[in-house]
């Protein structure tokens, strides 16, 4: 199940607001005042991380196709091999009594 959030939306709206109270400490002015700016910066760092996510997501989804791509056209690089059985893996055991 997917997060509601993701940890970039989460990043941009913390960054948000730690960017509005550093503005309003910067004027020394209370941290807090001027709440509606720290909701404007919230909102725009919870898009901008929505859109660093949908990047991310594109460049992912560009490499499993280039790599899907490579895996088509040399399928004798990429041969079904059996698969082992704990026989095949596993040492010999004698219990010593």
């Amino acid at each position: 199940m997917a997060p509601i959030i993701s940890l970039n939306e989460s990043g941009g709206v913390a960054s948000g607001v730690i960017l509005g109270v550093l503005l309003n400490l910067a004027r020394k002015r209370p941290a807090y005042s001027g709440i509606y700016k720290h909701a404007s910066f919230a909102v725009i760092g919870y898009f901008t991380g929505k859109s660093i996510d949908k990047m991310l997501e594109v460049k992912q989804r560009q490499r499993l196709q280039i790599l899907e791509d490579y895996i088509r056209l040399h399928p004798e690089d990429f041969q079904e091999e059996a698969p082992k059985t704990y026989g095949d893996i596993l040492l010999k055991w004698y219990p010593v009594r």
